[in-house]
């Protein structure tokens, strides 16, 4: 799922998602990102539902700035052409009355400034150009250069004629202009003349100048001083007459060498490629190719002079080697067993008098006396007896990954467990190790699903599993106290042990795994260590501050106080345990958790205990196998294999196993696949097993008792196989002797039509944890009148389980007697009844109950209450010692004596 599907399906802007996914520390780099199941997990944990006229202010706003850039950048755009039109119309008009003009030359030069004369340059090559002084003269104040004796020769204006000048005097050279004596000051330059006075003198309007704009920083060029060489004299080239009077001058901006050479601005190397033509390319390329192969040619006898004298040395020695050749031969295997290229081999027969092919075969006999001379001895295989039975090799043989030997075993990081109670800081602690966030994330603050990290400390890797404190995932704790080497208890300073800490602590003794205890939020000024001390003496868990052996460590998640020293002490545990696996096998381990990703399919979560696990391996797990097609690590980068003690996500699986199932990898898929097969039969067969088998009179008895309980039927789907487990066992642990629940079907995924369609004809409960419903499942499951109720946090999800339990429990009711009231005289009011004028002898007698009429002590009539008046008032309530009128629905036979019963019937709270 990529971040803007996302973001339409929590029905917010793909924007805002993208700032609350970055705010996460989620590995997301743009909307259109593919967002990993765990990045997923935590966005939609952590995701804040912002208002939607806040969402659509804000799309408002930016695509407000876009506009307002794009104008911007279009109102720039028609500036900077239009002064590109002005400045090509004002050139083309240039060159237009310069064409046009009866001298054009003259009256260019007339029009444009003087540049000034440069020194000739000494001998010696000159590093730096000095500054030239440029003055405007008109044309008719120069001097022809014959009189005229310049500092240095004026730099040649090379002019390219117009097609359509055919005259003689366009052929004649034309008067060097050189610039007047140079001073000491430089000269500023003249004032532009006016148009009036440039036309008197036959000048032409100058370009308009345009503005200077500094260029950008990143378009600049750095600038590289050339190195000093000596100055090469050109070839005498022909030149244009009117450069024949500075041809001893270098034109400024030419370099000596590797720069612009003459006027034209053409450096060696552009004129050297222009020159170039396909033909000389093509020249050069057949001279290199062969080169080439004169090499390969010359290191092919080379290679060939070794292997002859290494098998002039073997026959020598007599430690030629064999050839097996059963029948005949290919020319091309033959040949590689030699160790010489198929044709040499060929053209050896061929000297034989023998043709063949690279794909034919030779006899035994002829490939004899070609292996002699390159030292091999070919060796007559004789043929299988045919009355010899062939043996076939097991292909279960394979099957089981074979035991380590101790000299294939390499040392393997560490897997280190955090157990303890809820909300004592575990995923803190680990966040804080991770530089992580994992805890804001979590719904309700609490860890729900094992967790697998990798971390680099010190150089050396640590595998950590974040297990969950709630008491119902008790089955989770045990998982990972089995997978684990060191098993280190959190517990809380301001809290103490508690009872989800005692059962980590008899989880990890029955596993057999080192203990360490991590002492968190000592930060807190309701910390008491002390008193956390004393809890773990009572517990056989005796401190090495105290004499016992038992490593406890004082730590705080926030601040990172003591992490440093937890982390050292778990290194120096390992180093004590001596870790090791064989890497150099086929993969095994064991499932941590176990989930279906929407788009990727079944995503197993695995602890590889010894091998390698690679890209391609076929791995089994129970009734489940497939082709690994991709394995990630807890950070969500792709990873080509992982050694042991990794924790690693798997994808190709065919499903989804059981979290804690065993995994190993085998060699052919089709074994896998039978293997999967078998174990699905088997399983298929248990399940039915199970309902079929002979029952004793006790259970039938039961079942008989059983059937006359009331039944909540639910479905379950859950984000991960471990939560599925934790749920189910939650649910069937909430005892009731009047209702039961039946789990008709559970498992991973979301919620899909399947799951509707079986609940409508089973009458059951659909209860999705950390997942949602498909798209068009809640359109079905209002036509089928089916409820469907997810939830993120699982106390939540058992009390609504209960809940439903107790709904399904018919109401109980009973009496409560309110008061009594004694008659003392009757009032006869004709057709609007009879009223009996009372005392209140006890209690209080209300409207809301029933009435019950006594005559020595003999029931004449229980009925509902039509009034009672106090006085001439109609009053809901009477109480004890106040005088009233009573007025039954259909009783009027009152005399005085009888005793009036006051009572109502109240609901009993429901229980299980």
């Amino acid at each position: 799922m990529r971040l803007f599907e996302l973001a339409t399906e929590l029905k917010t802007s793909a924007r805002d998602l993208y700032r609350q996914a970055k705010g996460m520390n989620a590995d997301i780099q743009s909307v259109i990102s593919l967002v990993s199941p765990e990045d997923e997990r935590i966005i939609r944990s952590g995701f804040h539902r912002r208002l939607e006229a806040d969402i659509a202010r804000e799309e408002n706003e930016v695509q407000a700035r876009l506009r307002e850039k794009a104008e911007k950048a279009v109102s720039l755009a028609r500036a900077n052409a239009k002064a590109d039109a002005e400045l090509l119309d004002a050139a083309a008009k240039r060159a237009a009355e310069y064409v046009s003009s009866e001298r054009p030359l003259d009256r260019f030069l007339a029009s444009r400034p003087a540049v000034a004369a440069v020194e000739k340059p000494t001998k010696k090559p000159v590093a730096e150009a000095k500054p030239v002084a440029i003055e405007a003269k008109p044309i008719s104040e120069t001097k022809p250069a014959a009189e005229e004796k310049p500092v240095a020769e004026a730099k040649p204006v090379a002019l390219k004629k117009p097609a359509e000048a055919t005259s003689s005097e366009e052929k004649k050279a034309e008067p060097a202009v050189a610039a007047p004596e140079e001073s000491k000051a430089t000269a500023p330059a003249e004032p532009a003349l006016p148009p009036a006075a440039q036309r008197a003198i036959g000048g032409i309007a100058p370009l308009p100048v345009r503005r200077n704009v500094a260029p950008r920083p990143e378009f600049v060029l750095p600038v590289r001083t050339p190195r000093p060489a000596p100055i090469k004299k050109a070839p005498p080239q022909a030149m244009h007459p009117a450069d024949t009077a500075t041809a001893g001058a270098a034109p400024r901006g030419t370099e000596k060498k590797g720069g612009l050479q003459g006027a034209g601005g053409v450096s060696q190397t552009a004129r050297r490629i222009q020159n170039d033509t396909q033909e000389n390319r093509d020249i050069r390329r057949d001279k290199k190719r062969e080169r080439q192969e004169q090499r390969q040619e010359q290191r092919q006898e080379l290679r060939q002079e070794q292997r002859r004298q290494e098998a002039a040395q073997a026959v020598a020695n007599g430690t030629d080697k064999e050839i097996p050749v059963r029948g005949t031969i290919v020319v091309k295997d033959f040949a590689e067993k030699l160790g010489i290229r198929p044709n040499q081999l060929i053209t050896e027969l061929m000297k034989m008098g023998v043709l063949a092919s690279i794909n034919q075969s030779i006899d035994a006999e002829t490939a004899g006396k070609i292996a002699v001379v390159h030292g091999f001895t070919v060796v007559h295989e004789k043929r299988r007896n045919s009355d010899a039975k062939p043996v076939y090799r097991d292909p279960s043989q394979d099957d089981e990954i074979p035991e380590d030997r101790p000299d294939q075993l390499r040392p393997r990081p560490p897997v280190v467990t955090f157990l303890g109670h809820v909300d004592h800081g575990k995923t803190t602690l680990m966040d804080y190790i991770r530089s992580a966030h994992v805890a804001a994330g979590e719904a309700g603050g609490i860890t729900q699903a094992i967790s697998a990290y990798s971390v680099e400390v010190s150089g050396r890797s640590i595998t950590f599993l974040d297990t969950p404190g709630h008491a119902a995932f008790s089955a989770m704790r045990t998982r990972g106290a089995s997978l684990t080497d060191v098993a280190v208890i959190i517990i809380a300073a301001d809290d103490g042990i508690m009872p989800q800490t005692k059962e980590a602590i008899q989880a990890a003794r029955n596993a057999h795994v080192t203990i360490m205890v991590a002492i968190t939020k000592c930060d807190k000024p309701s910390a008491n260590v002390m008193r956390v001390m004393q809890q773990l003496q009572n517990e056989n868990l005796t401190p090495e501050e105290w004499g016992g052996d038992t490593v406890v460590c004082q730590v705080s998640g926030i601040t990172g106080e003591g992490v440093g020293n937890l982390l050292d002490m778990i290194l120096l545990q390992a180093d004590v345990l001596e870790l090791s696996a064989n890497p150099d096998r086929r993969a095994n381990g064991s499932v941590i958790e176990a989930s279906m990703a929407p788009g990727s399919g079944p995503v197993v979560n695995v602890l590889v205990t010894g091998g390698t696990l690679n890209v391609g391996d076929i791995m089994i797990c129970n009734e489940f196998y497939g082709k690994i097609r991709a394995l990630t690590d807890s950070n969500g980068r792709r990873l080509k294999s992982a050694g042991p003690s990794s924790a690693v996500s798997v994808m190709g699986l065919s499903g989804v196993p059981e979290a804690g199932a065993e995994f190993r990898v085998l060699k052919n898929e089709k074994r896998a696949r039978e293997i999967a097969e078998k174990a699905a039969i088997q399983r298929k067969e248990q399940l039915l097993g199970a309902a079929t088998q002979a029952r004793s009179v006790d259970d039938i008895f039961r079942r008989m008792h059983e059937a006359d309980k009331l039944t909540l039927n639910l479905i379950l789907r859950a984000d991960v196989q471990g939560s599925v487990e934790a749920i189910v066992e939650a649910i069937q642990q909430i005892k009731s002797t009047k209702v039961s629940t039946n789990i008709i079907q559970s498992g991973t995924g979301s919620i899909a039509v399947n799951d509707v369609e079986r609940a409508g004809n089973g009458k059951a409960l659909i209860i999705g944890f950390n997942v949602s419903p498909e798209s068009g499942v809640n359109a079905l499951a209002r036509h089928h009148g089916v409820r469907i109720q997810t939830f993120r946090i699982i106390y939540e999800l058992l009390d609504f389980v209960k809940q439903e339990m107790l709904a399904l429990l018919p109401a109980e009711y009973r009496e409560v007697v309110r008061g009594h009231a004694f008659v003392k005289q009757v009032f006869d009011l004709g057709k609007d009844g009879v009223v009996a004028g009372s005392i209140v002898n006890d209690g209080f007698i209300t409207t809301k109950g029933q009435m019950r009429v006594l005559r020595r002590g003999k029931l004449l009539h229980t009925g509902a209450i039509a009034t009672i008046r106090h006085f001439k008032e109609s009053v809901e309530e009477v109480k004890m010692a106040q005088e009233c009128g009573v007025m039954l629905e259909s009783f009027k036979m009152f005399e005085e004596g009888d005793v009036l019963e006051c009572f109502a019937f109240e609901e009993i709270p429901k229980t299980l």
